[in-house]
Parts: structure tokens; C-alpha cells; sequence
């Protein structure tokens, strides 16, 4: 039996949105990017083509609901993670975007690309999963605390 979730109204409508925004637009973005780096645009092309396959499994177990809150079962391109540093228990407020996507105007969200070593450790996550992320400050161990979408 399949798991189901329970999504605001506005929260599944901005996700259909934003899914249908990613297929269409995907290989102009490898290629806007990634032309002259053909295992960069293999990576995208690979991390993508399996990111809109668990969304589309995913959406198909959504159940909309008016009193949902935004939280979200899962970090996904676009949504708002906040994490605890386990080592010196501060915490953090990522946005996961793509490579081309929009920098957060708040200055207490960090806009991290889901090809970044923080991205790539976050995406598809729950909430309560630890993530470990080798980034060339060091090495780092997340607890994800919430997700919210959009």
C-alpha cells in the first residue's frame, strides 16, 4: 500500500507548477549551463531525469487539503530547509535552487544549487534525516529540523 501525504492546495499547485516549469525547460538548461562540459550536463541530465521521477510517484500520493500547513515531507528544488548543525547546534536556512535559479532575498536563507556538495546531501531528505556534506569548507553533519514549500 502506498503512502499517502497531505499537501496545502497552493503548496501541490506551485509543485505541478514547478515539475511541468522543470520538464520543459530542462534541456535548455543543461545546455545553457553545461555545453561545454559534457559530464556536468550527464550529471544534471542524470540527477534530474530521477528528481522528476520520485516527483511524479510522489504526486501521485498527495492528497490536497485546505488546513495543510506548508510544511513538506521532502526537500525539493525550490523549498526552504531548515537544518541544525549537529556539531555546534546552530541553525541554518538553506533554499535548494537550481543552478539558474533565484537567490533568496531574505539574508537568513542561503541559496545553495542542488549540484553544490549542500544540494546534492539535501534533496529528496526528510525531516529528522541526517545529512553528511563534504564541502570545501570541511566537513559538516545536518540534522534536517522543517521543510517548506513553495
Amino acid at each position: 500500500m502506498q503512502r499517502t501525504y497531505t499537501l496545502s492546495k497552493t503548496a501541490f499547485e506551485a509543485l505541478i507548477k514547478h515539475l511541468a516549469d522543470l520538464e520543459a525547460g530542462k534541456s535548455r538548461l543543461i545546455d545553457e549551463h553545461f555545453s561545454n562540459s559534457p559530464r556536468e550536463a550527464r550529471e544534471l541530465e542524470h540527477l534530474l531525469d530521477n528528481y522528476i521521477k520520485f516527483m511524479d510517484e510522489f504526486i501521485s500520493s498527495v492528497q490536497q487539503e485546505d488546513t495543510a500547513d506548508e510544511s513538506f515531507p521532502y526537500v525539493v528544488i525550490n523549498s526552504r530547509v531548515q537544518v541544525q548543525d549537529i556539531e555546534n547546534d546552530e541553525t541554518y536556512n538553506f533554499r535548494v535552487v537550481l543552478p539558474s535559479g533565484n537567490i533568496a532575498s531574505d539574508p537568513e536563507i542561503y541559496s545553495v544549487s542542488v549540484l553544490s556538495p549542500v544540494g546534492k546531501s539535501l534533496l529528496l531528505k526528510k525531516p529528522g534525516e541526517k545529512v553528511q556534506v563534504n564541502a570545501p569548507g570541511g566537513m559538516f553533519l545536518y540534522e534536517i529540523k522543517a521543510i517548506y514549500f513553495p
